[in-house]
């Protein structure tokens, strides 16, 4: 939508700016422009210039949605672990020749992925909370917890076992003398053997950076 109200239909470089929207869309959709003083339209036309035509814009953009479409479905384990095109390809665009790509998608690149990492751990909590119960029920009925998680699936108590998004593996569990703990390595992507995350004021943190995410027992 952007690009059909800012660039020509055709032209050379499949496109250009045109000065006067470009002045319009910096003044309108960008807080940052509008608390600075206003810039001469000359600074606009040069700025036009220097931008990368219609088409190349839009291929540019495209290409780096889809890189970024394919992050989000990705866990935080995954992208940490693997090769990250989307950075690299966003490396690549300067700032003046792709500015409205860096101030449309780039720049809001890192708090997508936060909330896609918040997305996974909402999920991991459900089905960590699935868990939990199977494995309360199995208490219940054969008087002990189960040595491995694998069991509670062979014996239908569960569909499968919970992914960490944190690691390669499934969540942790141990089954302790009093109980048991189930939990995610957490953010730093190692295993600290259920150390509980707190906050600075002592507070218990699920996910926090420096620990892990634990599920049971409760804090």
């Amino acid at each position: 939508d952007t690009v059909q109200r800012i660039f020509t239909d055709r032209g050379p470089g499949g496109g250009h700016i045109i000065p006067d929207r470009l002045k319009d869309f910096y003044t309108f959709y960008s807080p940052y422009e509008r608390e600075k003083p206003k810039r001469p339209l000359p600074f606009y036309i040069a700025a036009s210039m220097a931008h990368a035509g219609r088409e190349e814009t839009i291929a540019r953009y495209d290409e780096l949605f889809e890189s970024l479409s394919r992050d989000l479905k990705t866990s935080p384990y995954r992208r940490a672990t693997t090769e990250n095109p989307t950075a690299k390809l966003a490396s690549t665009l300067a700032e003046k020749k792709y500015s409205l790509i860096h101030h449309l998608l780039i720049k809001h690149i890192p708090n997508m992925l936060k909330r896609a990492d918040m997305r996974y751990q909402t999920t991991t909590q459900y089905k960590a909370v699935v868990t939990i119960f199977a494995l309360k029920q199995w208490q219940r009925e054969k008087g002990e917890y189960p040595e491995k998680l694998e069991e509670l699936v062979e014996a239908d108590y569960l569909k499968e076992i919970p992914d960490d998004p944190y690691s390669e593996g499934a969540l942790r569990y141990e089954r302790l003398q009093d109980g048991f703990m189930l939990y995610s390595v957490g953010p730093n992507f190692e295993d600290d053997g259920g150390v509980v995350g707190k906050d600075e004021e002592g507070q218990v943190k699920m996910w926090g950076e420096n620990s892990d995410a634990v599920f049971w027992p409760v804090q």
